[in-house]
């Protein structure tokens, strides 16, 4: 172990520190959001050429493609790594190999934020969710409530007092029993039949 080989290499630290701890799918996305694609492909170079080294005869590496453009190259860069390290791990390759250190700390992802921290965080925004669309529910009930109480206090036909009836008056029986030449006492008549009939109307 003193011979130990030491490569200075904070994306190979940490994915082969990580390996086997982590799902691949994880671990792929939290190296690829840290690390730009410049470093990625600068760390899948070393460990190409660090199982090129150590590889028995017997043992072809498999294909991976060295150059890598075009959408999500980050992503596809740090799917290539755990390839090679998957294929290193399973032929016992691993602790033939260099070991990987950071240069700094700061220079490593936390997994915190994307297991423990993430799935707490997850389920409190679930949780506020259900009660924010509680709240809704009944802020919508009281809200139609108010509203159709104020519909009732508003409502014109209970503020106005009903409408008379319309007069009927026979207006042939009155002509008949006044003569043509009075208009005086047409008039007269007229009004008394008006009030009479309103009179009666109202229970007078």
């Amino acid at each position: 172990m003193a011979d130990a080989k030491y490569v200075v290499s904070n994306v190979l630290c940490y994915i082969a520190n990580r390996y086997g701890k982590n799902d691949n799918k994880s671990l792929r996305d939290v190296v690829s959001d840290f690390y730009d694609s410049e470093e990625l492909s600068r760390a899948k170079a070393q460990l190409s050429e660090d199982i090129q080294s150590v590889i028995p005869s017997s043992l072809y590496l498999p294909r991976i493609p060295a150059p890598r453009d075009g959408d999500n190259k980050a992503v596809r860069i740090v799917d290539d790594i755990l390839t090679m390290i998957t294929f290193a791990d399973e032929n016992l390759m691993m602790s033939s190999m260099p070991r990987y250190v950071a240069d700094s700390p700061d220079r490593l992802p936390t997994t915190r934020l994307y297991e423990g921290d993430m799935a707490l965080l997850v389920a409190l925004v679930k949780k506020l969710e259900g009660r924010v669309d509680l709240v809704d529910g009944r802020l919508a009930a009281i809200l139609k409530a108010v509203h159709d109480v104020g519909l009732q206090v508003c409502k014109p036909s209970s503020l106005q007092a009903p409408a008379w009836p319309a007069l009927s008056i026979n207006k042939v029986a009155v002509k008949a029993a006044v003569p043509a030449e009075s208009p005086r006492v047409v008039v007269n008549t007229w009004l008394w039949a008006v009030i009479s009939q309103r009179q009666y109307q109202l229970g007078l």
